[in-house]
């Protein structure tokens, strides 16, 4: 057999020989050494995920054969594309799509950073964020192997400005305390993940 078996699409059938009459193969499906107690030939083996299949043969009075090697690879769905790509400063609604090479495939989503999984959003049309999120997304297709998870980061910006009509403003925007109320209500506004940002300056009543 071939030590490198082309990609294949649904399942792929391998054929395990040996030359030696009277041998039984011996083989493993998981990349382990096969040994006197793995499982025993007695037919083509169909695989319907990579794997590595390894071979040995044994005969009664003779030394056990060689490993045999054979890798065969599921071909595997696009890894899909999101976009835009991940940013630090949307300051409103922000529209993500995403998209697959593969006709045909679903995609699946989260917007939370967890992993994808068969229970996740089906992708459907753009995602609205409102709010600082990280987006993944995975697609499958019967008879591939599902896609690598592409993921994209996005952080909102919230700004808040002191307010000129706290009775503790002397007008000239230096006042701690309206500044410590401003600095609460940015914390406020934030959601979990979100950075809020302090600057200094001089207020303009007009």
């Amino acid at each position: 057999v071939p030590s490198a078996y082309p990609t294949f699409v649904g399942s792929a059938d391998v054929t395990l020989l040996c030359t030696t009459g009277g041998a039984e193969i011996r083989y493993t499906t998981d990349g382990s050494q096969p040994t006197a107690s793995s499982p025993l030939y007695t037919g083509p083996l169909t695989l319907t995920s990579t794997a590595t299949v390894r071979a040995k043969a044994f005969a009664t009075g003779m030394t056990e054969s060689a490993v045999a090697t054979l890798t065969v690879t599921q071909q595997a769905v696009a890894t899909p594309v999101i976009s835009p790509p991940s940013t630090t400063g949307f300051a409103s609604n922000l529209d993500v799509t995403v998209t697959c090479a593969t006709p045909g495939a679903t995609v699946r989503y989260t917007t939370d950073g967890s992993e994808p999984s068969s229970g996740s959003t089906v992708y459907s049309g753009a995602i609205t964020l409102t709010t600082s999120a990280v987006v993944k997304a995975q697609a499958s297709l019967t008879g591939l192997a599902d896609s690598a998870v592409a993921a994209a980061s996005y952080a909102k910006v919230t700004t808040i400005y002191v307010n000129a009509v706290r009775p503790d403003d002397g007008g000239d925007g230096l006042s701690w305390a309206t500044a410590k109320r401003t600095l609460q209500a940015a914390a406020d506004a934030a959601s979990d993940g979100c950075t809020v940002l302090a600057t200094n300056g001089v207020y303009n009543a007009g």
